[in-house]
């Protein structure tokens, strides 16, 4: 992982971004960080970085880790394989009224489906 100052980036951004498809490059300001280059190469890195990234993705991880310790987990025996709006298959443990429930944005059907 690269770090740089903040000047640098100021002076030469298109320079940094390129690089940021190759690896993070974590930005300093007085020597300390203040913020992170990540490049997005592929067509799924925005979506998988907002996922990563939404409290409600981050705390289905919590509670399914909790679960998991205290032996609450579900077996995929237990799971049905139902369509996204799309059309694209998909595998959800959620009761039937849950799913009804599953909007046609792909981040939030993605969250509803605990991907």
């Amino acid at each position: 992982m690269k770090t740089i100052n903040i000047a640098d980036l100021q002076q030469d951004t298109v320079h940094y971004l390129e690089l940021a498809e190759e690896e993070d490059i974590i930005i300093l300001k007085d020597g300390k960080p203040v913020g992170l280059l990540r490049g997005l190469t592929e067509e799924d890195d925005l979506f998988d970085y907002q996922l990563e990234t939404h409290p409600l993705f981050i705390e289905r991880v919590r509670r399914a880790r909790k679960a998991f310790r205290a032996g609450q987990s579900t077996r995929l025996r237990g799971c049905a394989r139902r369509p996204f709006t799309d059309g694209s298959p998909r595998v959800s443990c959620l009761p039937q009224a849950e799913v009804a429930k599953q909007p046609n944005d792909r981040l939030s059907a993605a969250l509803l489906a605990g991907v």
